[in-house]
């Protein structure tokens, strides 16, 4: 049963009755439309606490903003859940300038507050333990928009200047810690890997048209993810112009969210082979498992990332992976994937395509070998260190 709160009525009676330990979920980075790697680490792992059997914890979920919140009631049963009516802008100037409104009126009842990745809140004294997936802003400020470098540079780089003593951050991989170290070593101490869930084995019996739905006739090579700079995708487009000259059955195919700008950059840059792209935009999560299987390969050959959604969905229905050899994703993917280095990604990538495309004892190769390393971190995962780290 869940209860919903919509933040109207600030007298109420205890949402939780009785002596289990009551955590303070804040799902607020639900509310991204496109389905950002955050959204899909925070759904798997609601989906891995549901199916965690006598964890002994309660729920009170916390989300905002003008537009009526989802039904997490198939997520998280018996959770309780409080909405505040209020723009999300206005509520991060409340917060960041008024301390209001305070985290025991968002969270009734918590004992603890886990934030799947960093978002303004009110300053408290309870534990708060926060999802770190990467400080790629850091390294490459460049890649944001002037609104995205101002958030991350002006309040999370600050926020873990400060290190406030009531928080812990769960770094999502061993790379994302070590990161976090050196560049804040006031968190000495206070950062836990906490590798992130793998989705659900692939639904053999699940049979999706994904070609006649998205118009997809030949062979493709497949990008997948938000398209921004930090992606690299400029190496995956001349890569595939070279790769193009010599297999021309193949076409591109890019999937995830673009903005105006860079889909005009995209088909200024691939010129005369523009009917040969195919820029889906954001994909449901329902046609993604389709449309890795469908492809030829994924081509990941991101600068920065903290672990690597895609590569290993990919992996996991057999999908050979070519993937950039820097930050988590050697850690992540282990011998799973073929690795090129994305500062001569072109080149490299091209010369990965040609490999998986002229030696087919190499394209099945990997593609066990993917599926094993996915199957291998499936059997890993586990909560228990993440539950003992919250009873304290």
């Amino acid at each position: 049963m869940v209860r919903h709160d919509t933040g109207e009525l600030i007298k109420e009676s205890s949402p939780h009755p009785n002596s289990q330990l009551v955590v303070g979920v804040d799902l607020r980075c639900l509310q991204d439309r496109f389905g950002s790697g955050v959204a899909t680490y925070t759904r798997l792992m609601l989906r891995a606490i549901k199916e965690s059997p006598d964890h002994g914890f309660q729920w009170q979920i916390f989300t905002s903003g003008a537009k009526r919140p989802p039904d997490f009631s198939a997520i998280l049963p018996d959770c309780h859940y409080r909405h505040l009516s209020i723009p999300n802008k206005i509520l991060n100037v409340t917060m960041a300038a008024l301390n209001r409104p305070r985290v025991n009126y968002c969270f009734p009842g918590a004992d603890l507050i886990w934030q799947p990745n960093p978002l303004f809140l009110s300053s408290s004294n309870l534990p708060l333990f926060v999802t770190m997936h990467d400080i790629s802003f850091v390294h490459f400020p460049q890649f944001f928009s002037p609104r995205t470098r101002l958030w991350y540079l002006k309040w999370v780089r600050r926020w873990l200047e400060h290190a406030p003593s009531n928080a812990h951050l769960l770094a999502v991989s061993r790379h994302t810690r070590d990161d976090i170290l050196n560049h804040f070593p006031k968190w000495q101490g206070r950062v836990t890997i906490a590798p992130p869930p793998l989705p659900p084995e692939p639904n053999d019996d699940e049979v999706i048209d994904i070609k006649r739905i998205y118009g997809l006739e030949r062979p493709f090579i497949l990008g997948l993810g938000t398209i921004e700079p930090r992606k690299n995708i400029n190496s995956l487009i001349l890569a595939y112009q070279n790769f193009v000259k010599y297999y021309p059955d193949f076409d591109l195919v890019l999937a995830g969210h673009c903005q105006r700008s860079a889909k005009s950059a995209i088909f200024g840059m691939i010129n005369e082979s523009s009917a040969r792209l195919h820029l889906l935009g954001y994909i449901p999560a329902k046609h993604k498992e389709a449309i890795y299987r469908a492809a030829f390969c994924l081509v990941y050959p991101s600068y920065f990332e903290g672990f690597g959604y895609p590569p290993l969905e990919a992996m996991s229905g057999g999908t050979p992976v070519i993937a950039s050899a820097v930050t988590s994703l050697p850690e992540v993917l282990g011998a799973g994937a073929i690795f090129i280095d994305p500062y001569r990604g072109a080149e490299e990538i091209t010369a990965a395509l040609q490999t998986l495309a002229s030696d087919s004892s190499v394209y099945r190769h990997y593609q066990e070998a993917g599926k094993e390393r996915a199957a291998f971190l499936r059997r890993q995962f586990t909560l228990a260190p993440l539950f003992n780290l919250w009873r304290g």
